[in-house]
């Protein structure tokens, strides 16, 4: 894994667009330093992840997949399902939510378009994934590998 100085100098080549961050916070946990608390470790890793990000939106995955057997799905109450950064994001640090079952995202700064839309195919036309590519963004593995 990448150090901290090399994610940084990683994302300041990265292009104006949104992160997409995929993380694993335990295997990024040398970035914070001691442990001092739940709260106080995730607070960490977002403040770095606004480090990093500078000006750019951050988008996490904020999926739930109670939709599924359920088939209900609210916004503000269904809580992500992808992890403690994500889940944390949400509640104390987003700026909006999708309102796909299943595949939302969260963020920070203006929603994406698509989050706004009913869609059929959370990955295809119109999705917020598109969009993610439409505005150039980025996928940041934070900790975790990607396969």
């Amino acid at each position: 894994m990448a150090g901290m100085q090399e994610l940084e100098a990683l994302a300041a080549e990265f292009a104006a667009g949104p992160i997409l961050i995929h993380s694993d916070v335990m295997k990024a946990a040398s970035f914070v330093g001691e442990y001092r608390g739940k709260e106080a470790f995730l607070e960490s890793h977002w403040k770095i992840l606004k480090r990093i990000a500078g000006d750019r939106p951050l988008w996490f995955p904020c999926f739930n997949y109670d939709f599924v057997k359920t088939g209900q799905f609210d916004v503000r109450h269904c809580p992500s399902q992808v992890g403690a950064l994500s889940e944390f994001i949400r509640c104390q640090h987003a700026d909006w939510r999708s309102e796909v079952p299943v595949y939302s995202i969260s963020g920070t700064g203006s929603a994406p378009t698509a989050a706004k839309r009913d869609i059929l195919y959370p990955f295809g036309e119109n999705s917020t994934f598109e969009e993610l590519l439409a505005q150039e963004g980025q996928l940041l593995f934070y900790g975790s590998a990607y396969v």
